[in-house]
């Protein structure tokens, strides 16, 4: 009897759970869906509002003409900001990598120099000089980046 009722509760309280789930789901969307509905009549009193003030088609005129200029002078300052900002990122990519790289060949230069130390260290390419051959036309520079 006490698995059965176990069993029961268990069944009972998965089911609450579940109609809750759905109940919070529910309400986000009706929340959302009031938002959605509350921004749509803002929206639409601005634009009875802008509307209103350019009714004579010289004030209509000079309300588009500011409106485009507006427009055109914020993507144009849009445009010069992340012409900046990746110019900025560059900078700093290269840097760091300039940076790391410094650092990688003086610990490798450290690490060379306690190795040659050693009586019994051979470096690689004096062991394998057939492994270290460069094809000849091949160019081992970086391509630069861009």
């Amino acid at each position: 009897a006490v698995k059965i009722q176990a069993r029961a509760r268990g069944m009972f309280g998965r089911a609450k759970a579940e109609l809750r789930r759905e109940e919070i789901v529910w309400e986000a969307e009706i929340k959302n869906q009031m938002a959605i509905k509350i921004q749509t009549g803002y929206r639409q009193h601005l634009a009875r509002q802008a509307y209103l003030t350019a009714t004579d088609e010289r004030g209509e005129l000079d309300f588009y003409r500011s409106y485009c200029a507006d427009i055109l002078q914020c993507n144009a300052r849009c445009f010069n900001a992340r012409s900046r900002m990746r110019k900025r990122l560059r900078a700093a990519v290269l840097i760091t990598a300039l940076g790391r790289g410094f650092q990688a060949r003086r610990k490798v230069r450290k690490r060379r120099e306690v190795l040659e130390k050693q009586p019994l260290y051979v470096s690689p390419h004096k062991l394998r000089p057939e492994r270290y051959v460069v094809p000849p036309g091949q160019d081992l520079r970086r391509p630069l980046k861009l």
